[in-house]
């Protein structure tokens, strides 16, 4: 338990902590060959201590019975901190957590859409608080909790549905730390990786292991086994992301002078450069693993030779804007010109949703644009988003949209929080096949869409 006096707060605020996340100069020169280790050898992997990672194995042996697939239901939450279920047109609400149990937030569903969480902040005896994520069915029913020791503003849910990972500003004073539990039943998460404070993660969908930026490199934290780290000192700390392949992940590296998106295999040990760019880059992988969506914020042009860091001439260079990148071919398809907010692929990897910037009379409102068969257009009116949507998702979204969805299933919608040009403040369903939105419930701040 911790003292609830700035606490409270931190609890729901914590995530824009992690935007100063260090960008250190590592090199003004990126190799660019294939560097696969010979058999037998692990060339840029380094092994160090247990994982301690829970496996399924683990969760086999007890844990509460999960019910039937949520399908299209929204899980969303609201303006006095409480976590419902809704229809996509605002009906059936179930409340899973009231406001009166304490400040819940960040909510999430499990990969097999029979179970949610969220994060809670408890209110406990002599002005004390507790933090845990709660799980419940879709029917509210088999509500387990999971101590964790910080308020947690990111957590994503393994391929079983059964293991939580967490994120959460560390209270022992080492930064970004991760905690991992399972959550079919009540259960303490317990802080992993602690010589190394992760930064962001993503759960192998190869496998069961953690992989995470860690100070030393790309950790993989696989259950029963010694974590490895693709050694290739620290750099860009947006999440790694996994392609589908065995062993291999795509990850930032370099510095503001010169940055590399590179493409690296734990199996192998090998490294090689996919793009090169100045500025910042924020990676979105699509579902099938194969096309990365890329937004950078250097050059608008090509590098001057006379004055900027030497570019390999073997591998694209990428200028401002949005670009998507063929995985295996290398090849870069044009998006935009426009720097965006962020955006979300479809779940059936066809269309990239891009939340930009619309001035209106001075004032900085956003709007929706669509690339579909190459070509970008706008979806729907204006909006000012929610304080939640706009502060602790946004501004991290390469990271949020890794365990969360705000497309529908089939693709054909979206949900939003925020205030509409055309009136009404809460949540908004917009429909891309009448290209029309609705406000679908007043007062919700945050909306995720079921997986199934």
């Amino acid at each position: 338990m911790r003292r609830a006096s700035a606490l409270l707060a931190l609890a729901l605020t914590a995530a824009a902590c992690t935007g100063g996340a260090p960008r250190a100069t590592i090199q003004t020169t990126i190799p660019t060959t294939t560097d696969t280790a010979p058999a037998g050898e692990e060339s840029v992997l380094t092994p160090t201590t247990d994982s301690g990672i829970p496996d399924e194995s683990d969760a086999a042996r007890g844990g509460v019975e999960y019910g039937e697939p949520a399908r299209d239901r929204l899980l969303i939450s609201t303006r006095d901190r409480s976590i419902a279920l809704v229809d996509p047109d605002g009906t059936n609400e179930l409340v899973l957590h009231p406001s009166e149990d304490g400040l819940a937030a960040y909510p999430i569903w499990a990969p097999n859409g029979e179970r949610v969480a969220w994060s809670a902040v408890s209110p406990e005896s002599e002005g004390e608080v507790s933090f845990s994520m709660i799980s419940a069915n879709v029917d509210g029913s088999n509500r387990t909790t999971m101590a964790t020791p910080f308020a947690s503003y990111y957590a994503a849910y393994d391929s079983s549905s059964t293991v939580l990972a967490v994120l959460g500003n560390d209270t022992i004073g080492q930064g970004t730390a991760l905690a991992v539990g399972l959550a079919d039943r009540d259960s303490s998460a317990e802080r992993r990786d602690g010589d190394a404070p992760s930064y962001y993660f993503t759960w192998d969908t190869t496998g069961p292991g953690i992989i995470a930026h860690a100070r030393d490199g790309v950790r993989l934290l696989t259950p029963g086994e010694t974590p490895r780290t693709l050694d290739v000192g620290r750099g860009f700390y947006q999440p790694p992301l996994v392609t589908g392949a065995p062993g291999e992940i795509v990850f930032g590296q370099g510095s503001d002078a010169l940055g590399a998106i590179q493409v690296g295999n734990f199996l192998s040990g090998g490294v090689r450069t996919l793009a090169t760019h100045q500025g910042n880059a924020w990676m979105l992988m699509n579902p099938d693993g194969n096309q990365l969506a890329v937004k950078t914020t250097g050059r608008i042009g090509e590098p001057d030779p006379t004055t900027d860091p030497v570019v390999p001439d073997d591998v694209p260079f990428l200028v401002q804007g949005i670009d998507i990148i063929d995985i295996q071919s290398g090849s870069v398809t044009r998006v935009d010109d426009d720097v965006p907010i962020a955006f979300f692929w479809s779940p059936d990897g066809e269309k990239l949703l891009i939340a930009d910037f619309q001035p209106l009379d001075g004032i900085s409102l956003f709007q929706w644009k669509l690339y579909e068969g190459g070509e970008v257009r706008d979806v729907g009116q204006p909006f000012t988003p929610s304080s939640d949507f706009g502060g602790r998702y946004l501004p991290f979204f390469d990271q949020y949209a890794i365990s969360i969805d705000i497309w529908s299933p089939d693709s054909t919608r979206f949900v939003y929080p925020g205030h509409n040009a055309a009136g009404g403040d809460g949540l908004w369903v917009h429909d891309l096949r009448t290209d029309t939105a609705k406000m679908i419930y007043e007062g919700g701040t945050f909306a995720v869409w079921s997986p199934t």
